[in-house]
């Protein structure tokens, strides 16, 4: 009646919560021998979005002013010293979609405290998910305790390990004296053994997020005595059940019976902020492969790399069939420009983003566009934007390449300023990323995610030439051949992107002036598909960019770096493996082409029978049979290349604009209507000779430590 407080900003939901818990007191009562009392309400539930209300009174004034009941319950409970605060903050770091026109909130002064705090003490680059729901949560729950108390939430377990939260855990372990972690796991946002690793989602279908149940206490005694934070930790383990998750909860239901059971273990953070896996020292000593932030840091890569494409329409902007794609981007550059109109002809008052159709049938918004209807920017369909991108492993589409409807481009227009460039990239995962590290080279436009927040490192890097007599309408090397006619309007110069410093390093520490960039460029290949190097540096290249050590034997990684890249670059081109194909029909003979392309189309591919990977029907008249075991071993991106292919290859409806994408139409277009079929035994021959490949790989053999220059 007078310690518990509880706030709710759902009227439905602020009603349900005040009923139960005067049920609950009521009851509570009546089981303690009172007589039955009559009814009081619970006066200590406050009407209001518990952040909004801790900013200032002006922040909070309106909701106040219409009820002054609520008014005074709220102030009487900022005016309340606070020491225990429980709860399961929501998860939410920002909208999924601009169409849904639901961001975040803003909270002016909390999200400073967060700023000066976690944001300051850390150093990742994207600070975006410190200012998430349930670390906004955090932050005012450890200042509204003051210096005694204790917090206990239930969250999303992402900031024990992710780089992004390094600096909220800096700042926990300063300000508080004990915290207990019980890592849930359950982190579905993963694939393949991973994802089985992570076990049962302990909200069910409720969230994909891992789960975490964590103890802050604050002890003015022992802070005013000096001692250190005590950080106790407990994963619950691997390839568990929901069930038997919650089995263990119930088994031990409390801090102190887990430490009488030993459980707990105490955790030592290292200066990084780490407190599980931390990172290792030997990799603090590798080349930086690149770096933009720190220019007066070495790296091989002079700020001459980029992210791959980030579109936030790609039911949009990709697509098997490049007709269906020109259909769906003049459809919706159709509905912007009508929009935009309409936009110019108004009195331009209030948002732009509530004046704006948001019928995601129609037409996908995102901030940049957006951002383009509100300084009246025409688009137009432009043809020299159409393009072929590496969309996933192995999975080529069509694409619209075009900076007004492409969220994103970043750097690619200098890596591929035109249809047809000729470019080598290795695409690696980027920091952060839930999925284990994986690095594919291509020479095509690569989509941001073919790489899970894949980061792309260019042989070359072209620069438009500053001279005017280059102006010829086409494009050249350095050498000043022509190497793509076309109809460009400038004339690009090819460098290569590393750094000459890096070349030099290269060949001082090898004591060879023979070497070159494209063999260091190979090297770099062979180093970042290193079985050695994605095991031993797992927990680093999760945390920061992949950097590289200078084996002892260059030319063994260069050349093997060199037939790996052939290879996967290569696999539209590969000899399909030996499968058998089985065939209920016989495909028709001196048939039309229309004909054939139906035999070989593709709805979804599965397998035969569960549990077995040697056998995938391909459509109801095709089985491929005979599929070595090995061939699924091949891991890129989470999942081997063949999950990738029967993944992607098939006819989808996007759910939102309702756009269809079929692959068949690829083969179509290509006029092989086997091009699916052919691409399952091509991938299956690359998988087996890229574990090949992989397998003799000599030791990265690091006896020698890299001299940073």
């Amino acid at each position: 009646l007078r310690e518990l407080h509880a706030n709710e900003i759902l009227l439905l939901a602020y009603y349900i919560a005040a009923i139960n818990i005067e049920a609950a007191y009521h009851a509570a009562l009546l089981k303690g021998g009172a007589e039955r009392p009559s009814f009081e309400p619970f006066p200590g539930i406050v009407l209001a979005d518990t952040f909004n209300l801790y900013e200032s009174k002006a922040a909070s004034s309106k909701l106040n002013m219409a009820f002054p009941e609520n008014s005074a319950r709220a102030e009487a409970q900022r005016k309340t010293p606070i020491t225990v605060i429980v709860g399961n903050p929501p998860y939410s770091v920002g909208q999924e979609s601009a169409n849904d026109n639901n961001q975040n909130l803003s909270y002016p002064e909390l999200d400073q405290a967060i700023t000066d705090s976690y944001a300051a003490q850390g150093t990742a680059q994207n600070l975006n998910a410190l200012y998430d729901s349930y670390i906004r949560a955090i932050r005012w729950a450890s200042d509204r305790i003051e210096a005694r108390g204790l917090v206990c939430y239930v969250t999303n377990g992402s900031f024990i390990n992710s780089n992004s939260a390094d600096g909220l855990r800096k700042c926990l372990y300063q300000e508080f004296q004990s915290i207990y972690i019980f890592n849930l796991r359950g982190n579905q946002n993963t694939s393949g053994e991973l994802s089985r690793k992570e076990g049962g989602k302990i909200f069910g279908s409720g969230s994909r997020l891992p789960t975490a149940i964590t103890l802050l206490v604050k002890d003015p005694e022992r802070a005013e005595r000096g001692e250190k934070c005590r950080l106790h930790y407990h994963d619950i383990g691997d390839y568990l059940t929901r069930e038997e998750k919650l089995a263990i909860l119930s088994q031990f239901q409390s801090a102190g019976a887990m430490k009488d059971a030993e459980r707990w273990t105490v955790v030592t953070p290292n200066e990084a902020g780490d407190w599980i896996n931390p990172r290792s020292e030997a990799f603090q000593g590798f080349l930086r492969l690149g770096n933009k932030n720190e220019t007066d840091q070495f790296a091989l890569y002079e700020g001459r790399y980029s992210a791959g494409v980030k579109t936030n329409r790609d039911a949009w902007c990709y697509n098997f069939s490049r007709e269906a794609l020109g259909k769906n981007i003049t459809a919706m550059i159709r509905v912007y420009n009508e929009e935009r109109k309409c936009w110019r002809k108004s009195s331009q008052e209030g948002r732009v983003r509530d004046f704006a159709i948001r019928a995601s049938e129609k037409i996908a918004w995102s901030d940049g566009l957006y951002s383009s209807l509100s300084r009246d920017i025409k688009i137009d369909v432009t043809d020299s934007a159409f393009v072929v991108s590496l969309y996933r492993p192995y999975v080529k589409s069509q694409m619209y390449f075009d900076r007004k409807l492409n969220e994103r481009v970043y750097l690619m227009p200098s890596i591929f300023p035109a249809p047809g460039t000729e470019n080598r990239v290795i695409c690696i995962t980027g920091v952060g990323s839930n999925k284990p590290f994986s690095a594919l080279m291509t020479d095509t436009l690569p989509c941001l995610d073919v790489i899970d927040k894949s980061q792309c490192f260019p042989l070359y890097w072209y620069e438009e030439s500053q001279d005017p007599e280059d102006r010829e309408g086409r494009l050249f090397d350095a050498e000043g051949e022509v190497i793509k006619p076309g109809t460009q309007v400038q004339r690009y110069v090819r460098r290569s992107a590393l750094s000459d410093k890096g070349l030099s390093l290269f060949r001082d520490h090898y004591s060879d002036a023979q070497i070159e960039a494209e063999d260091v460029f190979y090297y770099i290949y062979g180093v970042l598909n290193s079985p050695e190097y994605q095991e031993r540096f797992d927990d680093d290249v999760k945390r920061m960019l992949a950097r590289i050590p200078l084996a002892k034997d260059f030319w063994a990684f260069s050349r093997m770096g060199k037939a790996l890249g052939a290879l996967h670059l290569g696999y539209e081109a590969a000899e399909p493996w030996p499968l058998t194909i089985r065939q209920s029909d016989e495909p028709p003979s001196e048939a039309r082409f229309e004909d054939l392309a139906e035999y070989y189309r593709v709805e979804k591919m599965t397998f035969v029978n569960r549990g077995d990977r040697s056998a995938v029907r391909y459509n109801p008249q095709i089985v491929i049979e005979d599929i070595p075991e090995r061939a699924w071993d091949y891991i890129v991106n989470g999942k081997s290349a063949l999950e990738w292919i029967m993944e992607r290859y098939q006819d989808q409806t996007d759910r939102a604009s309702q756009l269809r994408n079929d692959p068949n139409a690829w083969g179509r277009e290509q006029l092989d209507p086997r091009y699916i079929l052919d691409l399952f035994g091509r991938v299956v021959r690359v998988s087996i000779e890229t574990l090949d490949i992989l397998e003799k790989l000599p030791a990265l053999d690091l006896e020698e430590e890299a001299v940073l220059p």
